[in-house]
């Protein structure tokens, strides 16, 4: 998030070297030293990406100029000093402690070849050399990427930190340059060709639900190892990108004084500007449409440079022998651009077959359409009439009177919005209003692109002062406008009725001009207006302008509080409104203004010195003359604010792209901060100035995917599919089988078995969310034979140790899991398990087809005794209660194991017993506790000496099921003891 100038080098993660074109990363085939993977060439030097270091060779710019100007472009017979050489510096910025990379992957590989054919080595010879728009390595430190771009003509590289990697592995050095310091956040690197800064860095993470959340990042510096500090931690479960930002600004080179009135760019990210020249100076280009100054008082200047804003491409005049001025430019994809101006000159230049090619008043509107290298006209025209046009007298800030804007549309047919005062100011036959309705009108017209026929025109205005300022066309043609009014005419609208002195409007015509479809004022009982308006991805309609006091801020809508501009959004037909809010601090003036397809809204306004406006952490600057700032998506929140060196513009448009980078024209007399290797950074009094700043606002994508399936079944198979995209997506599915279906979730008929390859391509239709595609294996098989069975014996009973022996026999499944009584086993088909704890258990098998999603479950169950029988069992014959503490119960015992209590193993057991003359002596009970004869004779005297009989039965617990008691008697000793 940080926004940094676009430079012509800028190192970090980050490095920016400006070229015409993107930059090509050359394979090394064998034609470079071995140790470079990958070259890039550019403006001012080359780029060595290697295992562990980035290896920069950068030129002096003055000398590289010097040895241009030598080499091209003089007439024969001129004399030039022969450059004794070009200052360079090579410098390289290792990756301390990295690896080799695991691997490197490309992308965006370019149409075309490069063939090496140089000396008489034929080993460093090469072709078919590919070149690719990214480079990644990949695992440079475990779990960390770099990934190696272009942006803006700018090599970028990012560090792609997977889930839990340590981010503190990543220690830059930069080895060879003269000096390395930080200053306000900035990285700045001294070399002997020049100081370069790099920008705070810019980290972010991609939430679950494809939010995107900035995450608060610093550099640190120690010893000359670079590293990035996180201030308040991130989240180290997803990934992270770690992602510099770059800036440009420069002068227009010019020895004359010039006022700053314009810019624009172009899909390359070239910079053009707009500019009133007061003489001779300018520095135009050979073979540009005009280089002379025309005469007069000014002259419109026109410049294109490129992305970096180090390099003219072109510069002309265009203008006569009087005044002329430009209001607004616009370029098509073929970078021609489009001028809007005003002109007192009667020999201001037009094209052949133009519209009107005469001037019609005092001042009248000129229309330049010039070809991309700005050697042609393609079309110019005057456009007016009798009166006072192109100027705007209704609003007072300074070079507010040069209000308007040109656009265009996909058949390069231009757009105007403007004010006049001129009663017969040229209409089509059809225009929804054909007489002029007060002192000044606004006027709204179309011309086509050789400025040789009117589209259409007409007024907009009451009884009292109008003014129009600007302009867009919607997708059907139709035309929304905004201005300032008066007294304006008739709305049905949101706000239908005028509410205060001045109130801005918003009015959408039909796309030939003929009818008024919808319209709305906006404002309070004070002053207000709209400078400027755009429409959304959504069809939503958005104004910015000044505020009169007591403009409404809707409620959970970010606001600067005490501001004096505002931005309203309403809807299509503009009866409702969305919300409203005001920004920008106490006083700015709106200059540029854009809302992108996710609705974020991009502002700004010059003489900002002392409004208070707020800025975000990562200000470029936090104070100066322009300030820019960012809403969320909603206007939910303050994304972005900076201020930025400057005081003012004379009047026109400046603009934002479609990805928010603002091109920002400046009227300067000292002091504007421009960038390393820009084009002019020394003016000689007043100039236009120009800076481009990357707000680079992440966008997310749709972040779609497709589940792989294995379908089972008999064809023909119905296998339905399903897209995340959302509502607002645009999908196209390749089933793999020849079918295709653009539905949502649609679902296709397989009709035979095999292996399909899926693909779904989504598109957001508002343009917000970046397309993505997705990709998925379709598998249809015929189910083959299932089953679940396994060998398993039972254990026999009354073990107190029991071994499993198992072996899987069933067929066709995927898994198995078996479920002991202990642990569980997965996708084993044969075991053995022992067990010693008494107890009942089960093992479990469960098998899986997940193929056919077939499932069987078998349980068997075993159990481990605690009551083991340990041998046979035998009654004593003699028994003696004498208290010795040695046989004093009469009880059975083990044959072997004498020393075990048979009782523990005995489920039942019964024994009486009874003296020689039949009577009975003791009988046991019921209870265990019950069972032995302690010699007592009926339970009071002790037995006498003698023989005695008994009868026993009893029944063991390991008795294999068999309920049969077994039975014993015989004849018992008993000898009491002696004192």
């Amino acid at each position: 998030m940080i926004r940094a100038i676009l430079t012509t080098l800028l190192l970090s993660t980050g490095v920016a070297f400006g070229q015409k074109a993107n930059l090509d990363y050359i394979e090394n085939q064998g034609q470079f030293p071995d140790q470079v993977n990958y070259k890039a060439s550019t403006s001012y030097g080359s780029i060595y990406l290697e295992d562990h270091c980035f290896t920069f060779v950068v030129h002096n710019m003055e000398d590289l100029h010097h040895y241009h100007d030598h080499t091209i472009g003089h007439e024969e017979d001129e004399q030039h000093e022969e450059p004794e050489f070009i200052r360079s510096h090579a410098f390289k910025t290792h990756f301390l402690g990295s690896n080799e990379p695991t691997s490197i992957a490309q992308s965006d590989q370019r149409i075309g070849f490069y063939n090496y054919f140089i000396g008489n080595d034929p080993s460093k010879w090469a072709s078919n050399v590919r070149r690719f728009g990214t480079v990644t390595q990949n695992n440079i430190y475990e779990g960390i990427d770099v990934r190696v771009y272009s942006q803006e003509k700018n090599m970028k590289y990012d560090f792609v930190v997977h889930p839990k990697a340590d981010v503190s592995k990543i220690q830059l050095q930069h080895e060879g340059v003269d000096n390395v310091l930080l200053k306000d956040g900035n990285l700045v690197l001294q070399t002997s060709v020049y100081e370069l800064i790099e920008n705070k860095p810019y980290a972010y993470q991609v939430m679950k639900n494809g939010d995107v959340k900035e995450v608060s990042c610093e550099f640190t510096l120690k010893d000359g190892v670079v590293s990035f500090l996180f201030p308040e931690g991130y989240d180290e479960k997803r990934e992270l990108i770690i992602d510099p930002v770059l800036v440009a600004a420069t002068l227009s080179g010019s020895s004359s004084t010039n006022y700053g009135h314009s810019a624009t760019y172009d899909i390359d990210g070239n910079i053009y500007t707009g500019a009133r020249s007061f003489g001779t100076g300018y520095p135009t280009t050979t073979g540009a449409f005009q280089t002379a100054f025309g005469g007069g008082g000014t002259d419109i200047a026109i410049s294109k440079l490129n992305p970096d804003g180090s390099n003219l491409i072109y510069a002309t005049y265009l203008g006569g022998s009087l005044t002329d001025y430009p209001h607004s430019l616009v370029t098509n994809d073929n970078g021609e651009v489009w001028m809007l101006g005003s002109s007192a000159s009667s020999d201001f230049p037009t094209s052949a077959g133009a519209y009107q090619t005469t001037m019609a008043g005092g001042q009248d509107h000129v229309l330049v359409h010039l070809s991309s290298d700005g050697s042609t006209m393609i079309g110019g025209t005057y456009f007016g009439g009798a009166g006072n046009d192109a100027s705007n007298f209704l609003t007072n800030n300074y070079g507010d009177n040069y209000r308007g804007e040109i656009v265009i549309d996909d058949q390069d047919n231009c757009y105007v919005a403007s004010s006049t005062e001129s009663f017969d100011f040229p209409l089509s036959p059809n225009a929804y209003q054909n007489t002029i309705g007060g002192g000044q009108d606004a006027v709204f017209f179309s011309l086509n692109a050789d400025m040789s026929t009117l589209n259409w025109s007409t007024y907009l205005g009451g009884a009292g002062e109008d003014a129009g300022f600007g302009l867009r066309v919607d997708d059907n043609g139709d035309i929304y406008t905004c201005g300032a009014s008066t007294n304006f005419i008739p709305l049905t609208g949101y706000m239908a009725a005028s509410q205060g002195a001045t109130d801005a409007y918003i009015v959408k015509l039909s796309n030939d001009g003929s009818s008024l479809l919808n319209g709305t004022y906006w404002g309070t009982a004070d002053d207000d207006n709209a400078f400027f308006i755009d429409l959304s991805g959504t069809g939503s309609v958005f104004i910015y302008g000044e505020a009169g006091v007591g403009m409404p801020v809707t409620p959970g809508i970010y606001t600067d509080a005490g501001s004096g501009q505002y931005i309203a959004s309403f809807t299509n037909d503009l009866s409702t409104l969305n919300y409203s809010t005001l920004i920008g601090g106490s006083s700015i003036v709106p200059i540029a203004f854009m809302v992108d397809n996710c609705e974020r809204i991009y502002f700004s306004g010059h003489s900002a010195s002392s409004t208070g406006a707020p800025v975000t952490p990562d200000a470029i600057q936090t104070t100066g003359g322009f300030y820019v700032g960012v809403l969320e998506q909603g206007a939910t929140g303050l994304y972005y604010g900076t201020y930025y060196g400057g005081n003012h513009v004379d009047g026109g448009t400046s603009r934002f792209d479609p990805s928010g980078i603002v091109y920002q024209g400046v009227c300067v007399a000292s002091g504007f901060n421009t960038t390393p290797g820009a084009w002019a950074s020394n003016q000689s009094g007043w100039d236009i100035g120009v800076f481009k700043i990357d707000f680079e606002v992440p966008n997310s994508s749709l972040n779609i995917s497709v589940d792989d399936v294995v379908a089972c079944g008999e064809p023909p198979f119905d296998v339905p599919f399903s897209s995340s995209a959302g509502a607002n997506a645009n999908n196209f599915w390749d089933f793999g089988d020849g079918n295709t279906s653009t539905l949502d979730n649609p679902t296709n008929q397989y009709q035979s078995t095999g292996t399909y390859n899926v693909t779904l391509i989504s598109e957001d239709s508002t343009g917000c969310l970046a397309s993505d595609t997705a990709y998925a294996t379709i598998e249809i098989i015929e189910p083959e034979p299932f089953s679940a069975s396994w060998n398993f014996t039972p254990p026999p009973p009354c073990s107190n140790v029991v071994t499993l022996d198992v072996d899987f026999t069933g067929s066709g499944t995927d898994s198995l899991v078996w479920i002991l009584p202990d642990t569980t086993l997965l996708n084993v088909t044969d075991f053995q398990a022992t067990y010693t704890v008494p107890g009942e258990y089960n093992v479990t098998l469960i098998a899986y087809d997940f193929d056919c999603s077939y499932t069987d479950t078998i349980t068997q169950s075993f159990s481990v005794s605690e009551h083991v029988s340990l041998g046979n069992i035998v009654m004593p014959n003699v028994f003696t209660p004498n208290n010795d503490g040695l046989n004093e119960v009469y009880k059975p015992r083990y044959e072997i194991n004498a020393a075990q209590d048979p009782f523990e193993s005995l489920e039942y057991y019964h024994i009486v017993i009874v003296n020689r003359w039949g009577e009975k002596v003791f009988e046991s009970g019921e209870f265990q506790t019950e069972w032995g004869w302690d010699g007592l004779a009926n339970n009071t005297d002790l037995a006498e000496d003698g023989t005695y009989f008994y009868k026993a039965e009893y029944r063991q617990f390991c008795n294999s099921g068999d309920e049969t008691l077994q039975e014993k008697h015989g004849f018992i000793h008993v000898f009491q003891a002696e004192d």
